[in-house]
């Protein structure tokens, strides 16, 4: 059944957000409030049934299907589903493996024009998966990349690839959490650092910087930003021949400490954002931003903000399912996400917007 979206409260309009390196008198960063534009509810039109899925997943869309990444339990689990825009499945791609055609794991996926690059970060490789036209089959491309140390996220476009490094808790002095932009053949053009947990314990610094972060690159290969699951803070960049900071949302703090050599897991915290999308002119976020006290039964990132490249927050969607991973069509006017309710199963879901 189709669901309306039903207006609930206009809330005041502009985003409190402080740069990094300002501080108060006694030397403590200044966070500022979230406060979105516009607040609605929504609910999501379900487009399939039960999926047998787990874990961390990606949603892309091209032309009119849908590509979800997710890890499938069962006796040959597969890593990419193709989809219709009527949740009606094609074909399964991409087995569990190391060989070739297969990956071990899938943490990014980039829409070039017609094609979905994935990066798979334990074997290595990059698999470009396009459709051949008239067939409604796919062809499987691999590159396995010269591996680098500490690399946790590629995203590509047409001709220059962004590289995210986030070094262990024992690394050597002086190496710090940045991105690199490079060409396709792998030669540095600009980089720049982006730690804003750089006077942190070594370990929750690469907790939050390498474990608990979400990255987005926009369509036009423009527009790239940072997000962390533990602590209120969002970093956005413009991408061009070099890599330029233009907007540092800091919300709230972290609530990590630590308890000896190891990290205290705290009675209370509040999550941030889980998963991004970013389109052109706005990025989509899986958010929550809610105090949350461990142990406690309630849906964790059931809601969508969307915030404008200028770092404006413009909409905040209560909604009916905890949004895993989410894409934006703007032809359309749709978000498509995977979607999980409070029993864990995952589906796909729509929802019509207006921006």
């Amino acid at each position: 059944m189709k669901k309306k979206l039903i207006l609930m409260s206009l809330v005041a309009i502009s985003a409190v957000a402080v740069v990094v390196g300002c501080s108060n008198p006694e030397g403590k960063v200044k966070y500022g409030d979230l406060v979105f534009d516009k607040e609605i509810t929504a609910q999501f039109d379900t487009l399939t049934s039960e999926q047998m899925w787990g874990g961390t997943a990606i949603i892309r869309v091209i032309g009119d299907k849908l590509f979800a990444v997710a890890y499938e339990q069962g006796d040959t689990p597969s890593w990419l589903h193709v989809f219709d825009k009527t949740g009606t499945e094609i074909q399964d791609l991409i087995p569990l493996g190391r060989g070739p055609e297969d990956a071990a794991m899938i943490n990014a996926a980039q829409v070039c024009g017609s094609k979905l690059v994935l990066f798979d970060p334990q074997v290595y490789k990059e698999l470009t998966v396009q459709e051949v036209p008239e067939t409604e089959s796919f062809r499987i491309e691999e590159t396995v990349k010269e591996r680098e140390k500490w690399v946790w996220n590629i995203s590509l476009t047409d001709d220059k690839e962004i590289v995210y490094y986030s070094p262990g808790p024992k690394s050597e002095e002086g190496i710090s959490t940045r991105i690199a932009l490079k060409n396709l053949d792998g030669e540095l053009i600009d980089e720049l650092e982006v730690s804003p947990f750089a006077d942190d314990d070594p370990m929750i610094r690469f907790t939050l910087e390498a474990m608990r972060s979400s990255f987005a690159l926009s369509e036009n290969g423009k527009h790239y930003a940072i997000s962390y699951s533990d602590a209120g803070v969002l970093q956005m960049f413009t991408i061009s021949d070099r890599i330029s900071k233009s907007f540092t949302g800091l919300y709230y703090p972290h609530s990590m400490t630590m308890k000896g050599n190891q990290i205290s897991s705290p009675d209370k915290s509040r999550p941030f954002i889980n998963s991004m999308y970013a389109s052109d002119s706005y990025l989509f976020a899986s958010f929550d931003g809610e105090p949350y006290r461990r142990g406690e039964n309630r849906l964790l990132y059931n809601k969508i903000a969307v915030f404008d490249w200028k770092g404006r927050s413009r909409l905040l969607i209560n909604c009916d399912y905890r949004v895993e991973a989410l894409c934006y069509d703007k032809p359309e006017d749709t978000i498509y996400a995977v979607i999980v309710d409070e029993s864990g199963i995952y589906r796909l879901g729509k929802m019509k917007i207006s921006l």
